[in-house]
């Protein structure tokens, strides 16, 4: 682990290399850190290999803290049992969402329907939530789909759309900007901050994506704007 100022009130821990247990490694430290240093930290955010742990004030004339957070590490249990939960999120991949199946089929060299069924059949496992609120990072993408962003990033990504970016898979919880390859889009409110909490999703879940046809997709719409809790309890799995 290197520990390193980030900023002038902030601490960046990383790991070096990926481990099997790194996600529930990380986590406890992140509980652990949080629990020591209640009413000093703003927050911890979590990332693929590593914790960004950010103070209230500013930290750089206090060098002692950096030694009192390696400690804290240090003594922290090894890791957390993750969580169990499961969602089946429904997706639907018609070339009217997935605006970039085409290009990317000539880019992968794999029919469209290959690429829907090898994006679709893989068990995925929720690494952190960033970028947007309720923007969750996926683990697991099929290395065939590996694909480079787009040279020009979009300036407005539809909420729910789902995409690659690299070796990496997710889906956009709201409008926004965005430059990864659209291949699909899911009528799943993923971020509602009107509940608590906001993102039914937390690091170390696992998603599956399930293919649904654009007369359904739209019937799942309607759904989610009547009945958002009933959608949601169909698509757990525990």
């Amino acid at each position: 682990m290197r520990y390193k100022l980030f900023g002038d009130r902030a601490v960046l821990i990383e790991w070096p290399t990926a481990q099997d247990d790194l996600l529930a490694t990380m986590i406890a430290i992140k509980q652990q850190l949080e629990t020591v240093f209640l009413w000093k930290i703003d927050e911890v955010v979590l990332s693929y290999q590593s914790l960004l742990v950010v103070f209230e004030k500013s930290i750089v004339v206090e060098r002692e803290l950096m030694d009192s957070v390696k400690k804290c590490c240090e003594v922290c249990e090894t890791s957390v049992v993750l969580s169990k939960r499961h969602w089946d999120i429904p997706v639907c991949y018609d070339p009217i969402f997935g605006v970039d199946l085409q290009e990317a089929s000539n880019l992968l060299g794999l029919s469209i329907d290959t690429i829907v069924q090898l994006h679709s059949e893989v068990t995925y496992q929720v690494r952190f939530i960033g970028f947007l609120p309720g923007f969750l990072y996926l683990e697991g993408l099929d290395e065939q789909l590996a694909m480079p962003r787009r040279a020009t990033p979009r300036t407005k990504v539809p909420k729910g759309a789902v995409g690659i970016g690299g070796n990496q898979t997710g889906m956009y919880p709201s409008e926004s900007p965005g430059g990864w390859q659209l291949i699909g889009r899911t009528p799943v409110s993923l971020f509602n901050p009107k509940v608590d909490p906001p993102c039914f999703c937390s690091p170390g879940d696992t998603i599956r994506m399930k293919p649904v046809t654009l007369v359904e997709y739209g019937q799942l719409e309607k759904r989610w704007l009547e009945t958002p809790l009933d959608c949601l309890n169909s698509m757990r799995y525990d």
